[in-house]
Formats: structure tokens, C-alpha cells, sequence
């Protein structure tokens, strides 16, 4: 049988390539980056020789977008795994004032950096430990 090759997908930047490539091959699918050169040394090149092509041989066309196919649905899953943690800095302070949980503890003096930046040329993150209040405005330790 013929090993033609044929272009799989055409990528606008040099890692995305490598890593198509990254994950054929570790499926077991042969494939180069064509125009790797080219790009590497200049990447504005890249528009002008028309992207750059991950290429494989025609008879592994359909198993290497199965395994794409796969591989973004994985990541799909990973992500919406992930869950966000609650924000327990802002849920579990309650004003004293007012009783609103809409509260922010802040953690560094923002005055105190300013000053630090200006007088030595360093921002330095003073420690604050004051929480503000956004309903009344109230500021405590």
C-alpha cells in the first residue's frame, strides 16, 4: 500500500504543533511538523508559508482525529471537574456594624507599597490586616 502523506491540521503557532505531534505519537501515529524550520527562525514567516502542518500518512487519517476527538473531550471533562473553591476570606467574616457578609480582608497596605516603590524603588507588600465593609464602609482589624 501507498504511504501517501497528507496534511492532518494546520497550526498558527509552533507549539500547538508539537503538541498535536506529542500526542499521535504517544498513541502510535507517525507525524512530522512541516515548516518547523522556517518558523523557528523567523515566526512572522508563518503567515507567509501558510501556517504550520502536522502531516501523517493518509491511512491514519480517521484514527488520528479519533484520538483528537478524544483528547479534547478529556480536557473538556478536566475542566469542568475543577470546581472553584468558595471565597472563604469574604463568606465567613461578617461586618459588626452593619451584619453584611459583603466583607473584604485585605491583606496588604496598598499606601505601603506605593510609599516602598517610590522611596527605594521596590514594591515591598506591607502585611494589612483590616477588612472593609462595602455596604457601611467600616473598616476593622
Amino acid at each position: 500500500m501507498e504511504n501517501k502523506i497528507i496534511t492532518l491540521s494546520v497550526e498558527n503557532d509552533l507549539t500547538s504543533a508539537y503538541l498535536i505531534k506529542g500526542l499521535l505519537e504517544e498513541n502510535g501515529i507517525e507525524c512530522f511538523v512541516a515548516n518547523e524550520n522556517v518558523t523557528t527562525a523567523n515566526p512572522l514567516y508563518t503567515n507567509a508559508v501558510g501556517g504550520i502542518p502536522v502531516e501523517i500518512r493518509e491511512q491514519d487519517r480517521e484514527e488520528a482525529l479519533a484520538i483528537i476527538a478524544r483528547n479534547k473531550l478529556d480536557v473538556l471533562a478536566a475542566d469542568n471537574e475543577e470546581e472553584e473553591e468558595p471565597d472563604t476570606e469574604t463568606s465567613e467574616i461578617i461586618c459588626p456594624k452593619c451584619g453584611s457578609n459583603n466583607v473584604r480582608k485585605e491583606k496588604f497596605s496598598i499606601a505601603a507599597i506605593a510609599l516602598s516603590t517610590l522611596l527605594i524603588g521596590l514594591p515591598i507588600p506591607f502585611l494589612k490586616r483590616k477588612c472593609h465593609c462595602f455596604n457601611c464602609q467600616n473598616e476593622w482589624k
